[in-house]
């Protein structure tokens, strides 16, 4: 037979996720056990949940308060809490912290509480000093606490369980209370260490600042320097001075020249150089002298030099010369005069500037050690100033420091308990006893790693179902006396459920190979006790009561489970006969059933190769002549190799596996050897099925033989 599919993989799954009627079909299987498991698990959450002492909570809240209290400055000495999510979340930490609950602690004297101090009440005063009893104290005070943020608010509500409703209400106050109250005295402190250090040193640095701006003005009049302020007056006078003898310079050179072009002018003769003089007096006395020279050349012409009219006109240009020389002198003059003016602030205006730039060299004489004092004494003024500063915000804050929560809500004793609430507890135990039983079903799968139904054996082995083998004691009656063997129940149950099963596998193995009779049939399995002698036998004695010649053949040389079942043990058996020690007919034994079988004789054992010898294949050929049905009882075939040459000669071997113990690989290995020996490997068959059980597992046959209808047909 070829294989539905040339490989298996080796981690075979134990629950295929796409298969529903097998998973429900090992639900109900496993139906009881889970109702079992579920009920014991949710009994063992429930009763002791409903029977554990009432416990109370109570819930007081408090808001990180993001208001400024410090309005004096933005840098305070003890900074608000910043409201992010962050810092809201760090304050839920600290309400945790052991620091306040050994304060609550103390406050309400839970050291006598025998909820927290358990023997010790009464007497934890005096064990107050032993570390290990404050640390269970503590301990237990905190498990009672859950402080919470409630959604991305700035509200934490501080939640407190308690076995009295009284006290877990006092318990979520105090511990609000002494957190904010915790809270203004760190910054009472903090304020209080800030004002000590600005105390101590203000009157230091007071004195430091003056001592630098002494020093700073002992230098400048010992050096008679400026201040910086004075300097840089210095250098705007210098560009002012050296601009202004620039252009005064300019000025006294353009007098000068005008000076020095007029008193050349005045030298040469009136009527050569008086016109480089621009004055209108002189242009206007020019005027005149040309005119009146005009007249005395006419007159000169007329009447001639001796002529008094001439004589006149003569006289006229004399005094009008006299007019221009005078004019002119006094220009000249008034041209030097301006010169001198010049000349003179110019001289001025230079000093100036020499001694601007003067003092501007000297002071850049000691530029760098003025300039080291100056930051000095601005330095030590500087932090004076905000020391002297500090105080005064100290002093304005000290009465006003406030804590950066509030108490939004006290908490009021509650009225009914909080655990356990009983619905609640039902309902987990349910939950749980579901889950637990879940978990049992899927436990329970995991390790079956058994083949189940013709399901498992055709799609996840690949290979032919050809039916199952149910286990006897499963078929009979509740209150059956039967003590037999299961041969003895085919004889005298021929048409039970049981004898069913053996003919309609002899019917599927004889017509297994189509249009070849299969008169040789191996039967073998991977393990030991998996069922082959009964199913040999069985299927045997179903074969003879039909009227068939069937021969069964011994062939486990190791257990030799047949010759132990089925008689006496002969003098001779089948070693014997391939030892060429006995005859064929000598060591073939008859059964009243009409079923031959050769046997093994007793302490026959051999470690050679008998079923793959010539002498064994050449028996198989005579026995195959005398009988229509022979049958191998064979050894397993994972432990030894002694059946391997004997599935090969048969005409049709059969696999058994026994249902849900075979693990599937171990099966799919022992198939595996069968074809790699060039056998025929007919079928599976799964043994000691439960004929009760195996309707869960997906036994279409186990159903049907429980119907009304098989019942009715067996009574017809």
């Amino acid at each position: 037979m070829i294989r539905k599919q040339d490989t298996v993989d080796e981690n075979l799954p134990m629950i295929s996720p796409f298969d529903l009627g097998s998973l429900f079909a090992d639900f109900m299987r496993f139906l009881a056990s889970i109702l079992l498991i579920s009920a014991i698990v949710a009994v063992a959450v429930i009763v002791p949940n409903l029977q554990a002492p009432k416990r109370y909570t109570a819930t007081s809240s408090i808001i990180i308060d993001p208001r400024p209290y410090n309005e004096l400055t933005n840098d305070s000495v003890v900074s608000g809490l910043p409201t992010d999510t962050a810092q809201v979340d760090t304050e839920v930490e600290v309400l945790k912290s052991s620091s306040i609950a050994e304060a609550v602690i103390n406050s309400l004297r839970l050291y006598d509480d025998p909820e927290f101090a358990g023997q010790y009440a009464g007497t934890a005063a005096q064990n107050a000093n032993s570390q290990l009893l404050k640390e269970r104290v503590v301990n237990r005070v905190l498990a009672g606490l859950l402080v919470k943020r409630v959604g991305l608010t700035r509200v934490i509500d501080i939640n407190y369980n308690s076995l009295s409703a009284e006290k877990s209400a006092r318990i979520a106050n105090e511990w609000a209370r002494l957190y904010i109250e915790q809270q203004l005295d760190a910054k009472l402190v903090a304020t209080n260490n800030a004002k000590l250090l600005v105390s101590q040193n203000e009157s230091k640095l007071r004195d430091q600042a003056f001592a630098a701006k002494e020093t700073l003005e002992n230098f400048k009049l010992s050096n008679q320097l400026r201040s910086p302020d004075g300097i840089r007056m210095i250098e705007q006078d210098i560009s002012l001075y050296s601009q202004q003898v620039a252009q005064l310079s300019s000025e006294a050179a353009e007098a000068k020249s005008r000076w020095e072009v007029a008193k050349a002018t005045s030298g040469r003769s009136m009527a050569n150089g008086s016109d480089a003089l621009d004055s209108s007096v002189i242009q206007s006395l020019k005027t005149r002298r040309a005119e009146a020279a005009s007249d005395l050349a006419s007159l000169a012409t007329r009447y001639g030099p001796k002529h008094p009219k001439y004589m006149e006109a003569s006289q006229k240009v004399i005094v009008i010369d006299k007019n221009i020389n005078a004019e002119t002198n006094r220009i000249v003059n008034d041209l030097y005069g301006q010169y001198i003016v010049k000349r003179d602030k110019l001289a001025s205006m230079q000093s100036a500037l020499a001694n601007a730039q003067s003092t501007l060299a000297h002071n850049n004489q000691y530029a760098s050690q003025l300039n080291n004092l100056q930051t000095q004494a601005n330095s030590a003024q500087t932090l004076y100033e905000t020391y002297l500063d500090k105080s005064k915000e100290i002093a304005a804050r000290e009465g006003g420091i406030k804590a950066d929560a509030r108490i939004v809500s006290n908490a009021a004793v509650p009225s009914r308990p909080s655990s356990p609430i009983k619905s609640l507890v039902i309902l987990l135990g349910i939950m749980c006893g579901i889950f637990a039983g879940l978990v049992y079903f899927i436990i329970r799968k995991l390790f079956d790693v058994g083949i189940n139904s013709a399901n498992d054996v055709e799609q996840k082995l690949g290979i032919q179902y050809l039916g199952s083998i149910y286990d006897l004691r499963s078929t009979l009656k509740l209150m059956s006396k039967f003590k037999g063997t299961p041969r003895d129940y085919i004889i005298q149950n021929p048409l039970s459920t049981f004898a069913e099963g053996f003919r309609s596998l002899r019917a599927t193995i004889l017509y297994s190979k189509a249009g070849e009779s299969v008169k040789t049939v191996a039967i073998t399995s991977a393990f030991p006790k998996e069922g082959k002698t009964t199913t040999s036998i069985c299927m045997a004695t179903v074969a003879a009561l039909s009227g068939q010649s069937v021969l069964v053949v011994d062939c486990d040389i190791r257990r030799q489970s047949l010759s132990s079942t089925v008689a006496s043990r002969p003098q001779a058996g089948l070693l014997e006969y391939l030892n060429n020690d006995a005859s064929l007919d000598e060591i073939i034994q008859h059964d009243k059933t009409g079923v031959d079988y050769i046997l093994m004789s007793e302490g026959s054992a051999t470690a050679r190769d008998i079923f793959g010898s010539e002498g064994m294949k050449k028996a198989i050929e005579v026995l195959k002549g005398r009988y229509d049905l022979i049958i191998f009882d064979t050894a397993p075939l994972l432990p030894v190799s002694d059946s391997r040459p004997l599935t090969k000669l048969a005409d049709a071997t059969i696999l058994l596996s026994r249902w849900r113990k075979t693990p599937k690989r171990a099966t799919s290995a022992a198939a595996n050897i069968i074809e790699d020996s060039n056998a025929n490997l007919a079928g599976l068959v799964l043994t000691q099925v439960n004929y009760r059980q195996s309707s869960y597992y997906g036994h279409k046959e186990g159903s049907y033989y429980k119907s009304d209808e098989y019942l009715r047909y067996l009574k017809n």
